[in-house]
Formats: C-alpha cells, sequence, structure tokens
C-alpha cells in the first residue's frame, strides 16, 4: 500500500513539473501572443507650450493562445511604458530625460524609477462593451525644444508621422544616433527604434 501511494506522489509531482516552465509558470502562460495595441496620435503639426498631445490607443481583450489554436480572453489589465527624453547639444550625449517637462492627463499612470524623470507607467481601462483595452494619454508641454516620445515596439501605429528627421539636427560623436545622459553608473545608448516619435514644441 505504502508503495502504491509512493507511486502516486511521483506521478503527480511528475505531472506538475512538466506542466510548468523553468521558472516556475505554467507553459500555457508562455503561449500566448499579444494582439497588436493600435495607435493613433497628431504630432504633424508643431505644439505650443500648454497645448496638449493626445496619444490613444487600443487593443483587443483576447490573445491568440498556440496551445489551443484559439483566442482567449486575457486576465489582467495590460499596461504600457512612455518614455520622454528632450533633444539637446552636447558632445557627450544628445538626449536627456524629461517626463518632469510635461503635465500627464491619464486615468492611472505612475513614474518609472529605473532613472528619475526616464518614463511614465500608463494603465489601460476596459471597454467591455466593445471588448477592448483602451489607452488615452494627454502630455502637457510646459516648455519649448524637441522632444522624442518613445513606445512600445509592438504598437501598430495609425497614420502618424515620426518626424524622425528631427533627430538629424542633433548629431553626435558615437555609432549610435541617440545617446542619454549618464543613469545609475551607465550611458544608454541605442540606434531609432520603431515606437519613437518626435514633437516639436514651440513658444
Amino acid at each position: 500500500m505504502k508503495k502504491i501511494f509512493r507511486f502516486l506522489q511521483i506521478t503527480v509531482l511528475m505531472h506538475i513539473l512538466m506542466s510548468t516552465d523553468c521558472g516556475g509558470f505554467p507553459e500555457n502562460l508562455n503561449t500566448q501572443v499579444e494582439s497588436e495595441t493600435k495607435i493613433y496620435m497628431n504630432n504633424s503639426i508643431n505644439f505650443k507650450i500648454n497645448d496638449t498631445i493626445w496619444i490613444n490607443g487600443f487593443r483587443s481583450m483576447k490573445n491568440y493562445d498556440t496551445s489551443i489554436s484559439d483566442s482567449i480572453i486575457q486576465n489582467f489589465t495590460p499596461y504600457t511604458n512612455i518614455g520622454i527624453s528632450k533633444l539637446v547639444h552636447n558632445t557627450n550625449y544628445n538626449l536627456v530625460r524629461a517626463a518632469n517637462k510635461f503635465e500627464i492627463i491619464s486615468i492611472q499612470m505612475s513614474p518609472e524609477d529605473f532613472c528619475e524623470n526616464n518614463s511614465i507607467r500608463i494603465m489601460s481601462s476596459n471597454d467591455d462593451l466593445n471588448k477592448l483595452f483602451r489607452y488615452k494619454i494627454g502630455l502637457i508641454p510646459t516648455e519649448k525644444g524637441d522632444f522624442v516620445i518613445s513606445l512600445n515596439n509592438k504598437f501598430l501605429f495609425q497614420n502618424i508621422n515620426k518626424r524622425n528627421d528631427i533627430l538629424v539636427d542633433y548629431p553626435i560623436n558615437d555609432p549610435y544616433k541617440m545617446v542619454w545622459e549618464i543613469c545609475n553608473q551607465t550611458v544608454p545608448r541605442r540606434d531609432l527604434l520603431k515606437g519613437d516619435i518626435f514633437v516639436k514644441i514651440i513658444e
């Protein structure tokens, strides 16, 4: 009887181990493919101080689960991080963190702690009637200058002029086109990404 009980214990344990990944999470959590988030934003004009730059986005509440080859409702509310930086003329870098140069209009948001004024985290809201997650963020600039708003690369931009030509006016002696001021003893640097959108703020 003891041998049978021991065998059952081992069988259950093996089943649990086989149904989890190396991090101890059920495998089916890693089989979901998120729907694309569509983003709308009018940055083709030059904004003035105290204008509101609206960013609107939405995505389906359903993800595609490859383990069952079907769509399922996502059971948690997604969020996104938005980075805001200001372009500057400097020998060592051409970007400084500038989330504090805007007033933020959002239902739910919080600053990120990685670097001061680096980015903000925006939570989506539920549109249960249309089965959508929605984002709506307003950015009110408090000073003039050229800025870059960086969003997740998974976003699908709708009729947005990214105005990458603005970056040309801020050359830097570095293999990468975008170099930030030092942060936590490191110097973040990279090239343009799909999620970078440039805006010009005038007086």
